[in-house]
């Protein structure tokens, strides 16, 4: 489920809120999971959101997933992507 409502905002954000080219679904849905699972095993640390240092690595690292995912789209912006997931990811977690 969360992994869907990352798919769906970063869909919104590298393809306009249209459906990524067919190559791209599956990656573009693996690399979600990742994320998710990233998130999961990072954010339930007492006041995460406090430690900017965390956060920062965070975002470095979910960075590194989507380019390491190699989607044209995503790689684009990779950085401004990282940031608005990590955004969304603190304001679902509050």
């Amino acid at each position: 489920r969360e992994a869907t409502t990352f798919y769906d905002f970063v869909r919104q954000l590298a393809y306009g809120g249209g459906e990524p080219p067919v190559e791209a679904r599956v990656p573009l849905k693996n690399l979600m999971l990742r994320i998710v699972e990233l998130l999961q095993d990072t954010i339930g640390v007492l006041d995460f959101w406090r430690k900017a240092i965390e956060v920062k690595k965070l975002r470095g690292n979910i960075d590194t997933e989507i380019l390491l995912a190699d989607l044209p789209a995503l790689n684009a912006n990779h950085e401004r992507i990282a940031v608005e997931i990590v955004k969304l990811a603190e304001k679902r977690h509050e």
